[in-house]
C-alpha cells in the first residue's frame, strides 16, 4: 500500500477532531441562547434569528405516545423503515456487489479494516 496518501489521512482526522469540537460548542452556545430566550424572532443589526422551544422525544416520552396510540390502531403514526444491517447480509444474493460505498470512519476504512501503518 502506498504511504503517499497518509498525510491526507492524517489531515482528514485533524479535520474530524475540529469538527467534533466545534459542533460541540454550537450546541453548547444553542443550548444557552434558547435557555436565555423565550419563542420569537430577534433581530439586532444585520444578525437575525429565531428561538423556537420544541419538545425532544426522551424515551419516557415515546413510551408514553406509543401506549396512548398503538400502531395497530393507528398505522398513520408511523413508518416501516429498511434495517440495513440486516439487509446488507442478502445484497451478495441479490447480486448487487458492487454498488457499495466507502466512507471512513476514524482510521479505518469502514467495512474494510485495512489500517495505516
Amino acid at each position: 500500500m502506498s504511504t503517499a496518501i497518509f498525510p491526507t489521512v492524517l489531515k482528514y482526522l485533524e479535520i474530524s477532531g475540529q469538527v467534533t469540537e466545534l459542533s460541540k460548542l454550537k450546541n453548547q452556545l444553542r443550548d444557552e441562547i434558547v435557555a436565555a430566550l423565550p419563542n420569537g424572532s430577534y433581530r439586532r443589526g444585520q444578525v437575525s434569528f429565531t428561538v423556537r422551544h420544541t419538545h425532544a422525544w426522551s424515551q419516557k416520552l415515546k413510551d408514553k405516545f406509543e401506549s396512548a396510540y398503538p400502531a395497530s390502531e393507528y398505522p398513520e403514526l408511523y413508518k416501516t423503515v429498511l434495517d440495513t444491517s440486516k439487509a446488507s447480509k442478502l445484497v451478495e444474493d441479490l447480486g448487487l456487489t458492487g454498488y457499495e460505498t466507502s466512507r471512513m470512519i476514524g482510521s479505518n476504512f469502514s467495512g474494510r479494516g485495512k489500517n495505516f501503518s
